[in-house]
């Protein structure tokens, strides 16, 4: 288990009275590896990552921090469902939501871009892999993701985020994966379209398995 929150990649991790430092992502990137090198799977030709609430925000990061899949030349796809958060390239947050307008943070907000909510202060993990916030924002750009989000998934109920740093991104989950689309669009330009996708899946609240029988997310684990 972690003393922190372990889906942000955080290395300060606790097992009974002894203190390790092991990111959930190597723990994760350990796991890849396995499957990859064991030879069980010879006709293994992609990996689909999926995580729901608080694991979909441990897949969109991971996604940006991610090297497996240049190491082996192992296409990933990753299946980000319904986070309370998300994370952000840049020190621009949505500041006109009608005009889908993003706005550099002001000053005295600039601690809502440190890692989690944004590319500033990474952990450990990082920097033990040379991982960067421009390599990070080259990865994710570059990689093929499914956003799923429930169209009654606009509450605040008790598991959602409302830390500054998430409220900056929304005033709930729908809205927040709306958001960060546009927000996608902006920074990479319309061409990001090709490769990531947001469908806000009908009769749906915050409901993981709900999510992943919809028709794209079924046709997205199971069909390249």
């Amino acid at each position: 288990m972690w003393n922190t929150a372990p889906f942000w990649g955080s290395s300060r991790g606790l097992i009974t009275s002894q203190k390790v430092n092991i990111s959930a992502y190597e723990v994760l990137a350990h796991l890849l590896m396995s499957i990859i090198l064991s030879g069980n799977f010879p006709h293994l030709k992609q990996i689909v990552i999926l995580g729901h609430s608080a694991g979909g925000q441990l897949v969109n990061r991971y996604a940006a921090s991610n090297t497996i899949e240049e190491t082996f030349n192992i296409p990933v796809k990753y299946m980000v469902m319904a986070p309370s958060s998300y994370l952000y390239f840049t020190d621009e947050r949505i500041c006109d939501k009608r005009e889908k307008k993003f706005c550099k943070l002001k000053e005295k907000d600039k601690q809502l871009n440190r890692w989690g909510y944004g590319t500033e202060k990474l952990y450990g993990y990082h920097k033990r892999h040379h991982i960067t916030p421009h390599s990070m924002k080259r990865r994710y750009q570059h990689a093929t993701i499914l956003y799923l989000v429930g169209e009654n998934d606009d509450k605040r109920d008790a598991s959602l985020s409302t830390h500054i740093g998430a409220m900056a991104q929304g005033n709930h989950r729908k809205e927040r994966a709306m958001i960060y689309y546009n927000y996608l669009q902006h920074l990479f330009g319309s061409d990001i379209t090709r490769n990531q996708k947001l469908v806000i899946v009908p009769n749906v609240g915050h409901w993981g398995k709900g999510l992943m029988r919809s028709r794209e997310g079924t046709q997205f684990i199971l069909f390249d």
